[in-house]
Parts: structure tokens; sequence; C-alpha cells
């Protein structure tokens, strides 16, 4: 009887491990290739065949693989493949295709004739090229504090993400003009970390700087927004437009999805 329940266990060993091989996988390689098929054999830590639909098979090496996708349930594994298919937490960097932000920040104005603080909504949409580009455009709402005027960048981003992981450093640059009140180039580079909360789903939190030209009246030793054109009836013949950047050092947490 020993015996028997032993011979038992290990035939349900087998049978989970055919199982498992016979469900049709799809592998994104790091070249940038997807193969979809049959996992028939690995060895763990090294390599693995795929057989596809026409019946060819396929060695490849684990350090090729970028993530393996069980289309049975959609989940993405980890290219060790020694996670459970159920009960696992992403791990996996951010995925290619749709991508958008939404962020809100604040501003401490610095480096600026006109030194103004601010308080910052803004939102990205675009394309995520592969797990460390992503190109797009959004738009912007700022409020700066203790005055009447907004801007409205309008702008193109670029980012990267530095690892292919669920926490990950990147680099974000913004480029565009403003417009509303305040007219002018908009140029905010930021360094951050993203967190991935799902495949498709992460928080992110940065640090950067905004550079915002804007129209400014000056007179004497004085700087003030030109957000009225009525304004310089109320000062003296002196007074002249310049060209001034409102700089300002920023903290933005958003999410992305």
């Amino acid at each position: 009887m020993r015996h028997f329940f032993r011979y038992l266990a290990l035939l349900l060993c087998a049978v989970c491990a055919v199982s498992s091989f016979g469900k049709e996988k799809t592998v994104y390689l790091k070249n940038g290739r997807i193969v979809k098929g049959v996992i028939t054999e690995q060895l763990p830590g090294d390599s693995f065949k795929i057989q596809i639909s026409n019946g060819n098979i396929y060695v490849y090496s684990i350090d090729d693989v970028d993530k393996i996708v069980n289309n049975n349930k959609g989940y993405i594994k980890s290219n060790s493949f020694n996670a459970t298919d159920s009960g696992e937490r992403y791990r996996g960097g951010v995925q290619k295709g749709y991508r958008g932000f939404a962020d809100i920040g604040y501003g401490v104005g610095f480096g600026s004739d006109v030194n103004i603080d601010r308080i910052e909504l803004f939102t990205s949409h675009g394309y995520q090229v592969c797990p460390y580009f992503y190109a797009g455009g959004g738009v912007g709402l700022v409020k700066y504090i203790e005055s009447r005027v907004i801007g409205f960048p309008v702008f193109a981003d670029l980012r990267t993400d530095i690892l292919n992981n669920w926490i990950s450093p990147f680099v974000d640059v913004k480029v565009g003009y403003s417009l509303a009140d305040i007219e002018g180039l908009y140029f905010a580079p930021s360094v951050g970390c993203r967190m991935g909360l799902s495949q498709k789903v992460g928080l992110h939190l940065s640090v950067g700087y905004e550079l915002q030209m804007a129209d400014v009246y000056k007179f004497l030793n004085c700087h003030v927004l030109v957000y009225d054109s009525d304004m310089t009836a109320n000062f003296s013949p002196d007074v002249h437009v310049v060209k001034r950047n409102l700089g300002a050092l920023t903290i933005k947490v958003g999410i992305d999805f």
C-alpha cells in the first residue's frame, strides 16, 4: 500500500508537469521578437524549447527572454520559469503600448528675478515604445500663488525608465510652450522613481527644475508679471516689457496607467 501511494504521487506530479508544458505561452525576447507556442522542454536557469503552430521547435536561452505570458490567464511570468501562475506579485517593468500620466505638484520659485511659487496639474499621453522609452505629449495647468495669473503649458514629453523592473528610477523631459496669461518657452527636466502596482498601473515621485519664459514689466529694480494689457497705465513711461524666466524647483507625485 505504501508503494501504491508513492507511485500515485509520482503519477500526479507527472500529469501536472505535462499539463503545464501543454499550455500555450507567448515569449517576448529582448531583441523585440515575439514567439507563440508550447514549451516542450526546459533546463531551469539555462534554456528551453518551444514548439510553434507549424510544428517547428526553437531553442532559446533564458538570458534572451524579457518575459513570458501564459495565454490562458494573461499573466506575465518572470523569465526564471520558477514563478507560480497565481498569487505572485507582478515584478516586471512597463509594458509596450499606450501609456498615460496624471501628476500634481508644487513649485518653489528659484533662480529668477520673479520668484513665484505655484501649484501644478499635468497630464501626458503617448506610446511606450519599449520598456525603457516613452514618447508622448500633454497639457498642464499652473496656478501662480499670490497672483491672478495662470499658465497652460502644451508640451512634448520624453521619458526613459532606467530599469525593466517594478521599481525603477526614471528621467523625464518636457518641452513646449505656455499659453493663457503666461506665454513663452516651457522646459521641465526631472528625475524620480516609479513603483509598479500592477502590469499597467504605477505610482511615481519626481523632483526637477522648471524653466518658464514670460513677459514681465520692468521698472527701476522691480519686475512684475504682465497679466493685463491695461496695467501699463499705472506706471511711468520708463516701464518696459522684458522676457524673464519664472524658474522653479518642483516636486510632483502621480500615477501612470
